[in-house]
């Protein structure tokens, strides 16, 4: 993405990519359960209309402009790429604050997306369609924050903006884990569905620009 925008677009194509990320995860799965529905189509015809839209993205994707990489990129082998990257973030300590917390989140907050249908069939008793809706709450939440913040990534704002959905989804964390109805289960996801939308924008622009 980098090599493709122009620097002062770049906060812009980073809102652009999460704004689609979050689209599909709303759109993807409601399509593909109203398509099972239809006999004629059922889950076998929404596979391979999956196949047909992977090869669709892989067709338009050809069509990007043919940048050619930089010199230095072209001579690097994978190993001295990545420990040339090591030592860049290393030497400049805003940006390995900023690389280490996005990894820490990634790597302990993130998996809380693997416990919800146990959430939801276990605890709570819901089912798949329960699992269904919290699913869909947190990319509802996720897109709305996308909006949101699109007309902020080019503010000093986006440190603040960083922390603060930083810490609200360590917030939202909390209050998933000791919820004691579905309901509050509900308002941890929009929490939890916002503020790490948030947050993986605002870092992702910061350690890109």
């Amino acid at each position: 993405t980098a090599e493709l925008v122009e620097r002062r677009l770049l906060p812009n194509a980073i809102v652009l990519t999460q704004m689609s990320v979050n689209t599909t995860r709303i759109l993807g799965p409601a399509m593909a359960g109203a398509l099972i529905g239809i006999k004629t189509v059922g889950t076998h015809g929404v596979y391979i209309i999956t196949t047909a839209l992977c090869a669709l993205s892989i067709y338009w994707t050809t069509k990007l402009p043919k940048i050619p990489p930089r010199p230095a990129a072209v001579a690097q082998r994978p190993l001295s790429s990545f420990t040339d990257g090591v030592q860049h973030v290393r030497a400049r300590p805003r940006l390995a604050a900023l690389v280490i917390v996005a990894n820490s989140i990634a790597i302990i907050g993130l998996p809380y997306v693997a416990f919800l249908p146990s959430i939801s069939k276990d605890i709570f008793d819901r089912g798949s369609g329960g699992f269904g809706l919290l699913s869909t709450c947190s990319a509802v939440a996720a897109l709305a924050m996308s909006f949101w913040i699109a007309g902020r990534v080019r503010t000093h704002e986006i440190w603040f903006t960083q922390a603060l959905c930083g810490a609200t989804f360590a917030a939202g964390l909390l209050v998933l884990a000791v919820a004691p109805t579905f309901a509050w289960a509900i308002v941890a996801i929009f929490v939890l569905g916002a503020s790490s939308s948030g947050f993986q924008v605002s870092n992702n622009t910061l350690i890109t620009t």
